[in-house]
C-alpha cells in the first residue's frame, strides 16, 4: 500500500482501461485541478471491481465470493441483507492490501424514479440534514455491520478500515464512515478510514458536507462522464457532494481536490447527463452482476 493505496499493479487494470484514463500528459488550466495518477487509477478499478461485485446475488446474500470482480484475494467475511428497505452490504478482509473493506450495494433505477429528496436532521451532527430514504437503509443494517467491523478490527488492529459503493451504496458509504468516526474515533480515525464511492448521489446539507470535509476523512468520489447520479438530489434542493471528485472523461482522469464540489468536474457539464453512463465505470458493469 501506498500512501493508503491500493497496491494493485499495472496488469490488474485491463489494457483498454489504461490507455483510455491514462493521466494526461497536458497540463490543465483550472485552479487546483491535477491529473489522477496511475496509483490512484489501479485503486479506483479496485473499489470499482468490488463495488460491480456486491450486484452479484450469489455474492449477497447468497455469501459466495465467486463471480467475474470477485477478487480472489479477498475474504468473504459476512453479508448483510435486509428486504424491507433494500439494504445490502458485505464486509472482507484483505491480508495482501491490509485492509477490512465494507461494501454497500446500490440501487441503480429506483434510485432515478424516486424522486423524494426529503431531508431528514442527521441524529450524529447537530445542525446537518441527510436524505432520509439513505439514512434509513444504512441504519437497517448499521447495528450488524458494526458487530461484525468491531470484530474484524479487534483481530486485525495494524489494517485500515475502506469503506466502498456504487450509487446507493456510495451514500450508505459515506454515512457508514462518518458513523464509524463518530462512534468510534480511536478505532476509526482519520488515519484509519478510506472512503471510496462511485456514482454516488448528494448525501446531505451544505452543513453535512461540510461537516464530513473537516473531519479529515479521506474521500475519493469518482465520477463517470455524465453521469445523472452523483447530480441527484439537485443541488437547488440544498445538497452538497463532498470528497475529492475524481471525473472520468474521454481523455483520462481529472481530479477536484477541494473537498466540496465546485462547478469543475463533472458540473461543468450540467445539466447535460445521461444515465447510461451510471452503468458502467472503468469498463465495469455497474447494473447487474457479471459471472
Amino acid at each position: 500500500m501506498i500512501n493508503g493505496l491500493v497496491n494493485t499493479t499495472k496488469e490488474k487494470v485491463p489494457e483498454i482501461i489504461n490507455k483510455k484514463l491514462r493521466p494526461f500528459t497536458n497540463g490543465l488550466a483550472t485552479g487546483d485541478v491535477r491529473n489522477a495518477t496511475q496509483e490512484e487509477i489501479a485503486t479506483h478499478y479496485f473499489y470499482v471491481e468490488l463495488s460491480a461485485s456486491a450486484y452479484c446475488r450469489d455474492v449477497i446474500p447468497g455469501g459466495k465470493f465467486d463471480c467475474k470482480h470477485c477478487n480472489p484475494s479477498l475474504e468473504l467475511i459476512k453479508t448483510f441483507s435486509v428486504n424491507s428497505t433494500d439494504s445490502n452490504a458485505m464486509i472482507l478482509r484483505g491480508d495482501q492490501q491490509k485492509q477490512i473493506i465494507v461494501v454497500f450495494r446500490g440501487k441503480v433505477y429506483r434510485l432515478i424514479i424516486d424522486a423524494i429528496f426529503n431531508h431528514v436532521d442527521y441524529p450524529l451532527v447537530k445542525g446537518t440534514r441527510v436524505h432520509n430514504g439513505f439514512l434509513q437503509s444504512y441504519d437497517a443494517v448499521r447495528d450488524d455491520i458494526l458487530q461484525v467491523l468491531n470484530d474484524q478490527v479487534s483481530q486485525f488492529p495494524d489494517y485500515k478500515v475502506a469503506v466502498t459503493g456504487h450509487s446507493l451504496g456510495g451514500s450508505m458509504a459515506v454515512l457508514c464512515a462518518v458513523d464509524l468516526f463518530n462512534t468510534d474515533s480511536t478505532r476509526y480515525g482519520v488515519d484509519k478510514l478510506l472512503l471510496y464511492t462511485q456514482g454516488q448521489p448528494r448525501v446531505g446539507d451544505k452543513p453535512f458536507a461540510e461537516y464530513v470535509f473537516g473531519t479529515g476523512i479521506s474521500h475519493q468520489r469518482l465520477v463517470n462522464h455524465q453521469d445523472i447520479v452523483p447530480h441527484l438530489p439537485p443541488a437547488f434542493t440544498d445538497y452538497l457532494h463532498n470528497g475529492e471528485e475524481f471525473w472520468i472523461t474521454d481523455e483520462g482522469i481529472e481530479v477536484c481536490p477541494n473537498g466540496l464540489e465546485t462547478e469543475n468536474c463533472a458540473n461543468s457539464v450540467s445539466p447535460f447527463t445521461i444515465h447510461i453512463d451510471h452503468t458502467n465505470y472503468m469498463g465495469v458493469n455497474t447494473a447487474f452482476c457479471l459471472y
